[in-house]
């Protein structure tokens, strides 16, 4: 008898010591509480689908909708820094994309047996990286 009431003490003290692990942790952690610090700040989530009228759209963060120059923007920039028309490219590609935590567009194109890769700021249209490249 008195060897189950030791087992039951023993559980008992297991389970409190378990529980007030647990409530430390979520104390000390940070992270784990729902409450706002003031140095806490909030990342908005690069796009969301939602509906509207019926139809889908994507909603891009407010980083991107306003002060992004747009592709044909940047692609003009690219052509007139190496000196060439649109006319003149055999192949064009394009994406905006993050680099080092800036939005940029990184554009490749083919001209006369070389290859050219840019990356344009996305915000003020400044050629950050050039190359060209025998193919």
């Amino acid at each position: 008898m008195e060897n189950k009431m030791n087992m039951s003490a023993k559980t008992l003290f297991g389970i409190c010591l378990v529980i007030l692990c647990l409530l430390i942790a979520t104390l000390f952690i940070p992270g784990c509480s729902n409450q706002e610090t003031e140095n806490s700040t909030v990342v908005p989530q690069s796009t969301a689908d939602t509906t509207v009228s019926g139809q889908n759209a994507t909603e891009k963060p407010i980083e991107t909708q306003s002060t992004v120059i747009s592709k044909e923007t940047a692609k003009q920039t690219a052509l007139s820094h190496a000196g060439l028309s649109g006319k003149n490219v055999e192949r064009y590609e394009s994406k905006l994309d993050f680099e080092d935590g800036r939005q940029v567009y990184e554009i490749e194109f083919d001209f006369e047996g070389y290859e050219y890769d840019y990356e344009i700021d996305a915000k003020n249209g400044e050629v950050l990286k050039f190359d060209k490249e025998p193919r």
